[in-house]
């Protein structure tokens, strides 16, 4: 049971501990619907048709490129032999 208090410029609402959390409960899934509800709306992402003919990597060659590539950017050779 809620009581409402109402005088002339606000209306003050008072329920138990109880009700409140479940309000409060119910205000996140809300919240968790409409972010549902708008990933559902966006447009699925499509994959690029012609993705074989593309260049491929290992991950092991990609941290190699990257740990160069980033040790380059702060004057080093490579990253990982910064101590």
């Amino acid at each position: 049971m809620c009581i409402l208090e109402r005088n002339t410029r606000s209306i003050t609402v008072r329920m138990s501990p109880k009700r409140w959390e479940r309000l409060m409960v119910l205000e996140r899934q809300a919240k968790e619907l409409e972010k549902i509800a708008r990933a559902a709306a966006m447009p699925a992402v499509q994959i690029d048709p012609d993705f074989k003919s593309k260049p491929t990597y290992t991950v092991d060659e990609f941290i190699d490129t990257l740990a160069k590539d980033l040790g380059q950017h702060y004057g080093v050779d490579d990253i990982r032999n910064v101590r």
